[in-house]
């Protein structure tokens, strides 16, 4: 399962060692269906609708009129923290079944569940950081083409150099910090052909993405119904297959390169 030689096929074998993985195991299947519910079910409390309706209501965070249809970056912040608390955990439970199978070790989704269950603190203070960073983000977005401009560097730089921390701290028993700093460095002693199997399995995902909005475009400019719902069905479980294929793609490549 390893899938770090550098061949003209890379692209490829990337995305078929990925599928071949995900193929080898049902219980994979399982955990975007119990993370998509969990989400749903956060997204319907109260307390949380309450925080969507604030985030897009233009509550202003000062007086002024280019400021008139800021959020509250606070209660964003706090809906990130959610969402990611959320998503993170079952991406951690995710991560330790696939390298179950990749060590040949039975897989047990509810023991999974419960060693992440171990790890949640660490999760949970990764979720705090990655909240701060996007609500930064996002308030850097609201800044025209300067703030746009520092996002965009911003984002790019904290995804490249924290690639591997959600293996490290589904894997190991270290806390957020010390995984960056070890996804850091993971990075840049491997950030050649890092970026060469990043590029390869992107480009593979990009091209598989396009059919269902394809689809839509059809759907929506000949005013075709079912071509709407081919659209809509394709590029949904494109998102959802794709997900899984770069976690384990991910995971694969953090054991290679530790």
């Amino acid at each position: 399962f390893i899938i770090m030689p550098s061949n003209n096929n890379q692209k490829t074998s990337h995305l078929t060692t990925c599928w071949n993985i995900l193929k080898s195991e049902k219980k994979f299947w399982m955990f975007p269906i119990i993370s998509a519910i969990s989400l749903i079910i956060l997204i319907f409390l109260p307390f949380t609708s309450m925080l969507l309706s604030s985030t897009s209501s233009g509550d202003t965070i000062s007086n002024t009129a280019s400021n008139q249809y800021s959020i509250n970056y606070g209660f964003l912040f706090i809906y990130y923290l959610l969402v990611y608390t959320s998503v993170f955990y079952f991406n951690a439970a995710f991560i330790i079944t696939i390298n179950d199978k990749l060590e040949n070790k039975p897989t047990s989704i509810l023991s999974s569940l419960n060693r992440a269950a171990g790890k949640f603190h660490h999760l949970l203070g990764w979720a705090v950081i990655s909240a701060t960073v996007s609500t930064i983000i996002h308030a850097l977005e609201d800044r025209k083409i300067i703030g746009f401009i520092l996002a965009l560097i911003i984002s790019v730089s904290f995804s490249l150099l924290c690639f591997f921390v959600m293996p490290i701290l589904a894997l190991e028993n270290i806390g957020p910090i010390a995984a960056m700093k070890k996804s850091k460095n993971i990075f840049t002693k491997t950030w050649g052909s890092n970026l060469k199997a990043r590029f390869g399995f992107g480009l593979s995902a990009f091209a598989y993405g396009l059919v269902g909005p394809i689809f839509l475009y059809l759907g929506i400019k000949y005013d075709v119904s079912f071509l709407i719902a081919i659209g809509a069905i394709i590029t949904i479980a494109t998102s959802i297959v794709f997900g899984m294929l770069k976690t384990i793609f991910v995971t694969v490549l953090y054991r290679h390169a530790s």
